[in-house]
């Protein structure tokens, strides 16, 4: 299981995470611009990011397992098997995504 930690000082924090994977995990940095078409929604739709985002990617992919967009905003992707509670069907009134 992950665990995520901030510590915050003065206007400013600084964000960290342990990784407790088995085996190593190739990763790269990501940058994405604004309006780069992220992925699907469940729905068949596109998702487009709505702001500039940096952070780490695993295996190559386009997606975030951490990182912070051009307003600050910081987020971590944590795996909790067996305590995540997922609808068993998309809702057409929302963007439906996963938590990448």
């Amino acid at each position: 299981m992950c665990t995520g930690i901030q510590l915050n000082y003065n206007d400013h924090c600084i964000i960290g995470r342990t990784m407790e994977l088995p085996g190593d995990i190739p990763y790269l940095i990501n940058y994405i611009p604004r309006g780069y078409d992220l992925c699907d929604n469940l729905l068949g739709g596109k998702f487009e990011s709505k702001y500039r985002m940096l952070g780490i990617a695993f295996r190559e992919e386009d997606y975030l397992k951490d990182g912070v967009n051009e307003h600050g905003l910081i987020g971590i992707t944590n795996e909790f098997h067996g305590y995540n509670l997922f609808h068993k069907e998309p809702n057409p009134k929302k963007t439906n995504i996963t938590s990448y």
